[in-house]
């Protein structure tokens, strides 16, 4: 795996944030 694992853990990690936020704010 290496960097480019985390590359993708972090891209994953930042896609379900943006997804969580964006429901949040619908309510």
């Amino acid at each position: 795996m290496g960097r480019t694992g985390v590359k993708a853990v972090a891209t994953g990690g930042g896609m379900l944030v943006k997804a969580a936020s964006k429901l949040t704010k619908l309510g």
